[in-house]
């Protein structure tokens, strides 16, 4: 189907080793059907014992929309944001974290949005200010949470403006 007659629905991964996909619709006053394509989720086998971490990690966020994971590399942070997304009542979207939070944002796969092809600076900053009007939108209508996986930063300005966007935040 074209732009204009996108319908996604809800999809799984075969096999028990992954997040289930979700795909988040919005039809605005009728029009274009706009929807993130999020990508799987690899979890570990053997999860265990964390059950704790995962009830405060509930608590926190009944509390505020971001929290931030803290400790030295290797010790299971990305493994716990995985397991609880499982536990997410709403939609996921993972992301890595690479050089900027907005480019977190513009990585993600928003159906009925392109980016154009060698943009230009101007170009870009509008297509990143279409795309944030719309993922407003989408968080408007459901719960998401935006896992942004190797976020290191301690202040960003940046993470305002993903807030501001009103996605549950998880770093």
């Amino acid at each position: 189907m074209g732009q204009d007659g996108i319908r996604i629905e809800e999809m799984k991964n075969q096999g028990p080793t992954y997040l289930s996909e979700y795909n988040i619709h919005l039809h605005p006053n009728g029009e274009k059907q706009y929807s993130i394509l999020c990508s799987a989720i690899p979890l570990k086998e053997g999860f265990v014992g964390r059950e704790q971490e995962l009830e405060t990690l509930e608590q926190k966020f009944q509390e505020g929309r971001t929290v931030f994971l803290w400790g030295i590399g290797g010790i299971g942070k990305s493994e716990l944001a995985k397991q609880y997304a499982t536990r997410w009542n709403g939609s996921v979207v993972w992301a890595n974290y690479a050089s900027s939070l907005r480019d977190v944002v513009l990585g993600i796969t928003l159906g009925g949005f392109s980016i154009p092809a060698k943009a230009k600076a101007e170009e870009l900053e509008q297509y990143y200010l279409q795309k944030k009007a719309v993922i407003k939108q989408l968080c408007a209508q459901q719960r998401v949470l935006l896992i942004v996986d190797n976020f290191n930063e301690t202040e960003s300005d940046e993470v305002e403006d993903l807030e501001s966007m009103g996605w549950y935040l998880l770093f």
